[in-house]
């Protein structure tokens, strides 16, 4: 099982994603945390919840979108835990 952050930026905002994938099927739990520190403010996101993963297939667990200040000005982290083990990203 890996994990990944993705990002996008696109009419004036920073969407990220959290994605999961794995080689067989399993469930679990993820848990993403957003920090932003820009000229439009600081926030913090915490999004966590369950997810169902089929092999081989990505799944977008979930997405967070901010103002466009933000890029270069944030910090994500992800960690996904299932039966299959434990995987974490970041991004930048």
């Amino acid at each position: 099982m890996k994990c990944d952050i993705r990002t996008t930026a696109e009419d004036g905002l920073l969407r990220i994603e959290a994605v999961a994938t794995a080689a067989r099927p399993t469930t679990g739990s993820y848990r993403l945390v957003v920090t932003k520190n820009s000229t439009t403010g600081i926030s913090e996101n915490h999004q966590s919840g369950s997810f169902e993963l089929s092999p081989g297939d990505e799944t977008v667990l979930t997405t967070i979108i901010l103002d466009g200040s933000a890029r270069g000005h944030y910090r994500a982290s992800l960690i996904v835990e299932s039966g299959l083990g434990r995987s974490s990203c970041v991004s930048p």
